[in-house]
Protein backbone atom coordinates (compact mmCIF):
# COMPACT_ATOMS: atom_id res chain seq x y z
CA UNK A 1 0.00 0.00 0.00
CA UNK A 2 1.27 3.43 -0.42
CA UNK A 3 0.95 6.84 0.97
CA UNK A 4 -0.84 7.75 -2.11
CA UNK A 5 -3.56 5.21 -1.45
CA UNK A 6 -4.20 5.60 2.11
CA UNK A 7 -4.90 9.46 1.19
CA UNK A 8 -7.50 8.57 -1.30
CA UNK A 9 -9.57 7.12 1.91
CA UNK A 10 -12.83 8.92 1.64
CA UNK A 11 -12.94 11.02 5.02
CA UNK A 12 -14.96 13.50 6.42
CA UNK A 13 -14.30 17.19 5.99
CA UNK A 14 -16.03 17.97 9.35
CA UNK A 15 -15.99 15.71 12.31
CA UNK A 16 -18.18 16.68 15.79
CA UNK A 17 -16.71 15.34 18.84
CA UNK A 18 -18.54 11.74 20.41
CA UNK A 19 -19.90 11.60 16.63
CA UNK A 20 -19.95 7.69 15.97
CA UNK A 21 -17.46 6.10 14.25
CA UNK A 22 -19.65 3.22 11.89
CA UNK A 23 -19.46 5.63 8.51
CA UNK A 24 -15.57 5.64 9.07
CA UNK A 25 -15.29 1.31 8.50
CA UNK A 26 -17.25 2.21 5.24
CA UNK A 27 -14.87 4.61 4.04
CA UNK A 28 -11.64 2.25 5.19
CA UNK A 29 -11.11 2.57 8.89
CA UNK A 30 -9.94 -0.60 10.39
CA UNK A 31 -8.69 -1.95 6.49
CA UNK A 32 -5.46 -3.94 7.15
CA UNK A 33 -2.39 -1.72 6.36
CA UNK A 34 1.40 -2.51 5.50
CA UNK A 35 3.53 -0.10 3.92
CA UNK A 36 6.89 0.28 2.65
CA UNK A 37 8.48 3.32 4.06
CA UNK A 38 11.82 5.64 5.83
CA UNK A 39 11.48 6.20 9.43
CA UNK A 40 12.18 10.44 9.44
CA UNK A 41 11.12 10.79 12.65
CA UNK A 42 9.79 9.37 16.25
CA UNK A 43 7.99 11.42 19.11
CA UNK A 44 6.03 10.77 22.41
CA UNK A 45 3.88 12.38 23.18
CA UNK A 46 4.00 14.73 26.18
CA UNK A 47 4.10 12.33 29.41
CA UNK A 48 1.33 14.50 31.56
CA UNK A 49 -1.02 14.86 28.87
CA UNK A 50 -3.58 12.03 27.89
CA UNK A 51 -5.09 11.52 24.95
CA UNK A 52 -8.88 10.18 24.15
CA UNK A 53 -7.99 6.70 22.38
CA UNK A 54 -5.81 5.61 25.16
CA UNK A 55 -8.57 6.32 28.09
CA UNK A 56 -7.69 9.74 28.76
CA UNK A 57 -4.70 8.05 30.82
CA UNK A 58 -1.64 10.01 31.96
CA UNK A 59 1.48 8.88 32.45
CA UNK A 60 4.38 7.88 29.95
CA UNK A 61 3.29 4.18 29.82
CA UNK A 62 -0.23 5.22 28.42
CA UNK A 63 0.72 7.62 25.67
CA UNK A 64 2.02 6.44 22.00
CA UNK A 65 4.92 6.58 19.87
CA UNK A 66 4.10 8.85 17.12
CA UNK A 67 6.05 7.63 13.60
CA UNK A 68 6.83 10.16 10.57
CA UNK A 69 7.17 7.60 7.79
CA UNK A 70 7.74 9.15 4.10
CA UNK A 71 8.73 7.80 0.98
CA UNK A 72 12.33 9.12 0.70
CA UNK A 73 14.76 9.52 3.38
CA UNK A 74 14.19 13.30 2.73
CA UNK A 75 10.75 13.88 2.09
CA UNK A 76 9.08 16.89 3.66
CA UNK A 77 6.73 16.00 6.37
CA UNK A 78 3.76 17.50 4.27
CA UNK A 79 3.70 14.02 2.19
CA UNK A 80 4.28 12.11 4.92
CA UNK A 81 2.21 8.76 6.97
CA UNK A 82 1.44 8.80 10.31
CA UNK A 83 2.00 5.20 12.47
CA UNK A 84 0.84 5.43 16.08
CA UNK A 85 2.11 2.24 18.37
CA UNK A 86 -0.19 2.43 21.36
CA UNK A 87 0.60 1.64 25.09
CA UNK A 88 -1.55 -1.36 24.83
CA UNK A 89 0.76 -3.12 22.43
CA UNK A 90 4.46 -1.86 23.71
CA UNK A 91 6.74 -4.55 23.20
CA UNK A 92 10.42 -4.29 25.25
CA UNK A 93 12.14 -3.36 22.09
CA UNK A 94 10.04 -0.66 21.09
CA UNK A 95 11.48 1.56 23.40
CA UNK A 96 11.34 5.37 22.56
CA UNK A 97 15.90 5.66 22.46
CA UNK A 98 15.77 2.45 20.09
CA UNK A 99 13.02 4.11 17.60
CA UNK A 100 15.03 7.42 17.53
CA UNK A 101 18.03 5.83 16.92
CA UNK A 102 16.21 4.10 13.87
CA UNK A 103 14.53 7.50 12.68
CA UNK A 104 17.80 9.07 13.23
CA UNK A 105 19.01 7.37 10.06
CA UNK A 106 16.40 7.08 8.56
CA UNK A 107 15.58 3.39 8.29
CA UNK A 108 13.61 1.75 5.89
CA UNK A 109 11.00 -0.06 7.38
CA UNK A 110 8.10 -2.45 6.95
CA UNK A 111 4.95 -1.64 9.33
CA UNK A 112 1.62 -3.60 9.57
CA UNK A 113 -1.53 -2.26 11.28
CA UNK A 114 -5.40 -0.62 10.80
CA UNK A 115 -6.42 2.35 9.10
CA UNK A 116 -7.58 4.49 11.44
CA UNK A 117 -8.73 8.32 10.67
CA UNK A 118 -7.42 10.77 13.10
CA UNK A 119 -10.66 12.48 13.70
CA UNK A 120 -9.42 14.71 16.50
CA UNK A 121 -7.19 16.79 13.75
CA UNK A 122 -9.73 17.03 10.88
CA UNK A 123 -9.94 20.81 9.98
CA UNK A 124 -6.90 21.77 11.64
CA UNK A 125 -3.26 22.70 10.40
CA UNK A 126 -1.41 20.37 12.78
CA UNK A 127 -0.13 17.70 12.51
CA UNK A 128 1.82 18.94 8.98
CA UNK A 129 0.90 14.98 6.76
CA UNK A 130 -0.09 13.69 3.98
CA UNK A 131 -3.24 12.37 5.55
CA UNK A 132 -4.79 12.37 8.31
CA UNK A 133 -5.58 8.71 8.06
CA UNK A 134 -2.80 6.97 10.05
CA UNK A 135 -1.61 3.48 11.03
CA UNK A 136 -3.22 3.01 14.54
CA UNK A 137 -2.09 1.12 15.98
CA UNK A 138 1.10 -0.74 14.65
CA UNK A 139 0.93 -4.26 15.22
CA UNK A 140 4.20 -4.81 13.84
CA UNK A 141 7.39 -3.00 13.04
CA UNK A 142 9.75 -4.77 10.53
CA UNK A 143 13.76 -3.05 10.40
CA UNK A 144 15.13 -3.58 6.20
CA UNK A 145 18.76 -5.22 6.74
CA UNK A 146 19.31 -4.94 2.74
CA UNK A 147 18.35 -3.32 -0.05
CA UNK A 148 14.94 -1.34 -0.57
CA UNK A 149 14.31 -3.34 -3.50
CA UNK A 150 15.06 -6.73 -1.80
CA UNK A 151 12.56 -5.62 1.18
CA UNK A 152 9.87 -4.85 -1.37
CA UNK A 153 10.32 -8.21 -2.90
CA UNK A 154 10.22 -10.48 0.19
CA UNK A 155 7.16 -11.70 2.11
CA UNK A 156 6.71 -10.09 5.32
CA UNK A 157 6.77 -12.18 8.36
CA UNK A 158 9.33 -14.10 10.54
CA UNK A 159 10.87 -15.99 7.95
CA UNK A 160 11.99 -12.68 5.92
CA UNK A 161 15.39 -12.85 5.53
CA UNK A 162 15.83 -9.13 4.04
CA UNK A 163 13.97 -8.07 7.22
CA UNK A 164 14.35 -8.70 10.94
CA UNK A 165 11.11 -7.77 13.12
CA UNK A 166 11.84 -5.04 15.45
CA UNK A 167 8.13 -4.89 17.01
Amino acid sequence: MTIAKIAAFKRSKKWKWNQSRDKLVEYGEGTPLRVSLYLQAVSKYDHRGSRACNCNLTGEVNNDYHLVLGRTKNAAEKYSLTAEISPRIHRTNWTHDRLKELAKVKTYVRVTGWAMLDTQHIGDKHPIRRTHWEIHPVTQLEVCTTTKSQCDAAPAGPRSKTCRKHV
